[in-house]
């Protein structure tokens, strides 16, 4: 896989915010939008195993695949290998690209910020879905209760 950084931080958006997490920065977009903030460019090739191998040095259960757009590289072995060592797979996706169904179901939290219309992430398109993960996780953290009702207005407005 072509990776274009790894580190440890915390999630700094969405339901997550303040989470200790190791993001998986990869290399390579579909879009090629002008704002964004990854050099393409630059890059190491990695073996699944390697990303394993270089997560484990930090004590987060949480990891945040993000890019570049990670559709185009993610595999479902990487995310089971993630999953065998004890972590939370959430990926940081622009929606265009569509997943294999077994992959997308093997992903924990997939963070949609879509570039194009249709949103082709199919998880995106169950509100039972997005509300039930928004609520289990705020029954563990109540003060996400804002985020849980701003998600609520953003998706009647949608309609």
């Amino acid at each position: 896989m072509k990776v274009n950084e790894i580190f440890y931080s915390l999630q700094g958006e969405g339901v997550f915010t303040g989470t200790a997490a190791i993001f998986v920065r990869l290399a390579g977009c579909n879009l090629h939008c002008d704002f964004c903030d990854t050099k393409h460019e630059d890059y190491t090739i990695f073996t699944e195993e390697e990303i394993v191998k270089a997560i484990s040095d930090y004590p987060a259960k949480h990891v945040v695949i993000t890019g570049g757009e990670p559709t185009l590289q993610l595999t479902h072995s990487l995310v089971d290998r993630l999953h065998e060592v004890g972590k939370f797979v959430q990926i940081e996706t622009n929606g265009s690209i569509a997943l294999d169904t077994d992959l997308e179901w093997s992903i924990d939290w997939i963070t949609c910020s879509p570039k194009t219309i249709p949103v082709k992430i199919q998880r995106m398109k169950s509100k039972s879905f997005i509300r039930d993960k928004i609520w289990n996780r705020m029954k563990k953290s109540p003060q996400l209760m804002s985020v849980f009702v701003a998600c609520n207005l953003v998706m009647s407005m949608m309609r």
